[in-house]
């Protein structure tokens, strides 16, 4: 009777041979029928969910190889929050309940659900795509189209309750950027989705797909491109969705159906389990059971399907299971057909081996892998020419493992090649490999107890490597730093969820320099603390390592450190050690220089040493027991460090204000950042007052207005509808202790350089970052204004000006602050001062010294200067004077310098001294506002008095302007004509006075001193006698006849020094008789005087006299 093959007892579950669509599976339940989500799966969306609950982020990607499940998550996610029950139903029961409330409770769901958008990437724009969606479920209508994806998504996310919202679920996404990447696409978009979204009031969420990270899509592009798409990459958080090995084996496990499992098996997988658990912590304790429910699958096949399909050539779950269902030769359906369970075989890596070599190998050659297959290929080609099935079967076996093994913990180790031959004798398999070793096909590496296929030489590598460490090597810790991939630990949750970026550097050292290099470490900018690994010795015993790693971490000085013990140090040592001389071997011994062979596998011995060192040093840290602040936190893996180190970081800066800027939030922005920043410091000064400091569009200034000063409610609009700075309105109740405490510090009233406010700042529990410490600092002052005085390189600044952004930007030592403080006589007089200041300047004022002082100061400094140098004033005034000259401080101004000026005022009681202070202080300031007008004045007086005017009203006025007419039409002397061209408009007004003073004097009249001021009552009197004359010569040549000869005199004696002026109209002959009386007259004088100044005298007393009597 023939037998059944096992085609008929064994099947491959159905669920497993399709693949999902999002955008048809997403709504049909039977999608997810005999889905099993791995906990990589459920941890990915709790991962999302939970930024989505705490903070405004509100775009993903999820990373993950093709065929890695992305699409069923999708589906899951999507089917959990969507709107139609049966299927919530089905994704709740795949989750479990468990995962599934608390990706519920985080993204809240109500009985509508959310509305999910499910699109596929293709070669077309993101935002066309959306749209497409979005009509296709009926959301909006195609004559919306022109308004946008993300306007459209805004409009219906508007419409959903706030329990819920809308989700999009972008399957292969990657297309998208491909497009962008390649036709010039508007990348942009994804990032104003991701930015829209996040401030949006409802839940909008993006999930992205991809099968590689972000930047690689931009490999191709210039630098300037990729790193404008990196910034893009930044607006989403990325989730790597590698499945581990011990979920793809359990995949596999649940793929396959077998009605009966022979019992020897199991003896096979307990071998194959027990030797990858050892080698690899932290595997799953059940990994035989589920190793035996993958039967027929020989269990090293079961472990290896997983890696392989991850290859560059392989598609995950796709080409695992395509494996599993497909006719392919030598597939596992072949094998099926062709034998039955009676045949006591199952599909062993021999097989497999075969398989990969009949389907695959063009492409593996082609692959990274591709030099170790043909390697592995050439040894097996050779054993073929030698041995038998057996030896043929484990050099297969051999090369499979390893050039497959990867992290699997598998390696080719005598127990598992001899389970991977159970039909032979342990002495059998044993004979075999020394067979292989004979013909130099196949070299057991001690390092890793295992054997390797080899291409064959005489050289010697174990004993080059003896005699290099014999000639003694030190540990590169840097190397092994590299080796382990130590990066730094960033606190990821805590910048999630406060904006801010701190990591801890993650270091290894040896113990016995723990003490020096704790007391060496100095954070650098943004690193918050260091995580130890120290490697033992064995001569160390482990009660001493923990108390010594407990004093170092107990010491509040180290509070920022954390350290860890290698519990396998020797064997990280020995390895790293062999790594060394390999690499010293290969780059100075001379027996390599002729021989390729040996250069091969002394290279690939470093390639495996530096593996195995890798994976003993993450098998280390896996179970080193971290201790900070002198007790043991627990076992840490690397990729939970992070988590560690947001803990420590929300223990001690738990008061970190929400600032969701990557441009500010940071240790040293870059430099167009820097420059936003002192641009919208320059409108914080401008604009307080305006909507938005008055931004209309999008620079980059306005960008961290809305991140910084807007987003968090510091300009905000008060209860009048004012905007101002101010925390009182603040969301996030840190910036309002941030400014409490700051009010704290200032209390004293000691001035207050900003770089001890930024000290204190920077320092727990606040922890600021630097970028953002110029506008929080300016925006406390603002709101303080009326508090605090500002000085600028140690003098008092009474007007916000560009300077002081300028100034505190270049260095915050140049600006200091000083809070005011009032009560009892302080407190009257500053009351007294204020009812002065309003009065004199004419508005209003608040009552604060820091507004009085400015006022006070400001109005003296608009004086003339004229005002702040005369001596035309009286004591009083010109002590207030001088006290406001030197004003730097409010406080010192108002309540030390001007009080103790007038301390010797008698009053009955402090309010009555208050008032006579305000009183003094008021009279000195109107004296001062007066003393100039005064001044013009008495020119005014003497101008018109030397000119001849009678006064000053309109009549006399209009007279003067007619002779300044006439004299400014007859004279060619410039001087005199623009004098003359000045009176002839004169009106009196203060500003002609200034303009004809500036005429005769040196300066403008208001820059004068008390010298200017005689010197140009001088020049006037001088100016004022020449267009006396040049009137008189004007009115003489006005009053001649035809025929005539005029004669004009001009005479002035006395002490006021008047002038007169008499003319005639003289006849021929009476001209004549005139020159001869003038010849008497003359004779006359000679005999009276020789002094010609005295002949002058008498001459004009005589002609006075006459002209007098008339």
């Amino acid at each position: 009777m023939p037998k059944d093959k096992l085609n008929h007892s064994v099947k491959v579950v159905s669920r497993f041979q399709r693949s999902i669509r999002v955008d048809t599976d997403m709504y049909d339940a039977e999608a997810l029928e005999g889905y099993v989500c791995p906990p990589s799966a459920s941890n990915a969306l709790i991962s999302i969910s939970k930024q989505v609950a705490s903070g405004p982020q509100r775009a993903f990607t999820l990373t993950g190889p093709f065929g890695g499940g992305k699409s069923s998550l999708a589906v899951v996610l999507g089917s959990l929050l969507g709107q139609k029950q049966d299927n919530h139903n089905k994704a709740r029961s795949v989750l479990g309940d468990k995962t599934a409330n608390v990706i519920l409770n985080n993204l809240s769901r109500d009985k509508n659900g959310w509305i999910t958008l499910p699109i596929i990437g293709s070669q077309q724009t993101p935002d066309d795509a959306i749209v497409n969606a979005l009509i296709k479920s009926d959301l909006v209508t195609e004559k919306d189209r022109e308004k946008g994806a993300i306007a459209l998504l805004e409009e219906v996310a508007n419409k959903v309750s706030n329990q819920s919202g809308i989700i999009l679920l972008i399957d292969e996404m990657g297309k998208f950027l491909e497009y962008a990447a390649t036709n010039s696409g508007d990348l942009f978009f994804f990032q104003e989705l991701a930015e829209r979204s996040a401030r949006h009031q409802k839940k909008i969420v993006t999930v992205g797909f991809l099968h590689q990270s972000f930047d690689q899509y931009a490999h191709k592009l210039s630098q300037t491109a990729r790193d404008e798409w990196a910034k893009i990459q930044g607006r989403f958080i990325d989730i790597p969705f590698i499945q581990t090995h011990d979920e793809t084996v359990d995949l596999i496990s649940r793929a396959i159906e077998a009605n009966e499992t022979p019992a020897k098996f199991q003896d096979v997988t307990d071998d194959v389990a027990n030797e990858i658990i050892k080698r690899r912590p932290g595997t799953t304790a059940d990994l035989s059971n589920r190793l035996y429910g993958a039967w027929p699958l020989h269990p090293v096949v079961t472990a290896l399907l997983g890696p392989i399909s991850r290859r560059r050539f392989g598609q995950n779950q796709r080409s695992t299971f395509g494996f599993l269902t497909s006719g392919e030769p030598g597939a596992f359906q072949e094998f099926l057909n062709k034998f039955s369970i009676e045949d006591n075989q199952s599909f062993s890596p021999s097989r497999l081996w075969d398989y990969l070599q009949l389907n695959l190998e063009p492409l593996i050659i082609s692959s990274p892998d591709g030099h170790r297959w043909a390697t592995a290929s050439d040894a097996i080609s050779r054993v073929n020419s030698l041995g038998s099935d057996l030896h043929i079967s484990l050099a297969k076996s051999i090369g499979l493992i390893e050039v497959f093994r990867g992290q699997t913990g598998l390696v080719a180790s005598h127990e598992i090649l001899s389970a991977c031959h159970p039909n032979f004798t342990k002495n059998e398999v044993e004979e075999a490999l020394e067979d292989l070793q004979k013909w130099s096909a196949a070299v057991y590496r001690r390092h890793i107890g295992a054997f390797a296929l080899f291409e064959g030489s005489d050289f010697d590598i174990e004993a080059a490597i003896e005699e290099e460490i014999r000639s003694g090597l030190a540990i590169e810790f840097k190397k092994l730093e590299s080796q382990a991939n130590l990066r730094p630990a960033v606190a990821k949750k805590h910048y999630i969820n406060t904006g801010a970026l701190r990591w801890f550097q993650v270091e290894l050292c040896e113990f016995y320099e723990l003490k020096k290099r704790v007391s060496d470490f100095t954070p650098s900018a943004g690193e918050m603390g260091l995580f130890l690994l120290a490697l033992t010795t064995e001569d160390v015993e482990q009660d001493k390592v923990i108390s010594e790693i407990t004093k170092l971490t107990k010491s509040k000085a180290n509070s920022s450190i954390s350290i860890a013990a290698l519990p396998n140090a020797d064997q990280i040592r020995a390895l790293s050690k062999e790594k060394s001389a390999l690499e010293s071997i290969l780059d100075n011994h001379p027996a390599l220089h002729g021989d390729s062979i040996a250069r091969k596998e002394v290279d690939t011995r470093i390639s495996q040493t530096g593996q195995a060192l890798a994976e003993a040093l993450n098998s280390s840290i896996l179970h080193a027991d971290w201790y900070w602040q002198g007790k043991s936190q627990g076992i840490k893996r690397l990729d939970t460090l992070s988590q560690f180190a947001s803990e420590i970081a929300e223990h001690y800066y738990n008061q970190t204000p929400i600032i969701s800027s990557e441009l500010l939030n940071r240790g040293k922005p870059s430099s167009s950042a820097a420059s936003a920043r002192r641009s919208l410091m320059e409108k914080m000064l401008e604009n307080e007052q305006k909507e938005n400091l008055g931004y209309e569009g999008f620079p980059a200034d306005a960008g961290l207005y809305y991140t910084v000063l807007k987003a968090t409610g510091l300009h905000s609009q008060d209860l009048d509808a004012v905007w101002e700075f101010s925390e009182k309105r603040c969301s996030d109740k840190n910036l309002q202790k941030l400014f409490k405490m700051t009010d704290k510090l200032l209390d004293d009233g000691q001035l207050t350089d900003l770089t001890e406010v930024y000290n204190e700042w920077t320092l727990p529990p606040f922890g600021l970052a630097n970028g953002v410490l110029p506008v929080l600092a300016l925006t406390y002052m603002l709101s303080r204004r009326s508090e605090l005085a500002i000085h600028l390189h140690g003098k008092f600044r009474p007007r916000w000006e560009p300077i002081i952004v300028h100034d505190m930007l270049a260095d915050p030592k140049l600006l200091s602050v000083r809070k005011t403080k009032l009560s009892g006589f302080r407190e009257k007089v500053l009351i007294n001062l204020h009812e002065t200041m309003e009065r004199l300047s004419n508005r209003k004022l608040k009552r604060e010294a820091f507004d009085v002082a400015k006022a006070m100061v400001s109005f003296f400094m608009r004086l003339p200067e004229w005002v702040h140098a005369t001596n035309e004033l009286s004591q009083d005034a010109k002590m207030v004077r001088s006290i406001l000259k030197l004003a730097s401080d409010p406080n010192k101004l108002l309540f030390e310098d001007l009080a103790s000026a007038f301390e010797d005022v008698e009053a009955e009681s402090e309010d009555m001294g208050a008032q006579m202070i305000a009183q003094k202080v008021g009279d000195a300031l109107s004296e001062m506002s007066q003393a100039y007008p005064t001044m013009v004045q008495g020119l005014k007086q003497h101008l018109l008095i030397e000119v001849g005017a009678e006064g000053d009203g309109l009549t006399d006025l209009a007279d003067l302007q007619n002779r300044a007419k006439a004299v400014e039409h007859e004279t060619g002397d410039l001087r005199l004509k623009s004098f003359a061209s000045r009176l002839s408009h004169f009106s009196g007004d203060n500003n002609q006075v200034e303009s004809i003073a500036g005429l005769v004097g040196e300066a403008i009249p208001k820059k004068w001193r008390d010298g200017d001021l005689k010197k140009a009552k001088m020049e006037l009197t001088a100016i004022a006698t020449q267009f006396r004359r040049e009137e008189a010569l004007a009115h003489v040549k006005t009053d001649m006849s035809e025929g005539h000869q005029a004669i004009a005199v001009v005479v002035g004696t006395g002490k006021e020094a008047e002038t007169h002026m008499e003319s005639a109209n003289l006849t021929k002959q009476q001209a004549k008789d005139v020159q001869m009386y003038a010849e008497q007259l003359n004779d006359l004088l000679s005999k009276l005087s020789d002094d010609r100044t005295i002949q002058i005298a008498t001459l004009a007393e005589a002609g006075l006299k006459i002209i007098s009597s008339r």
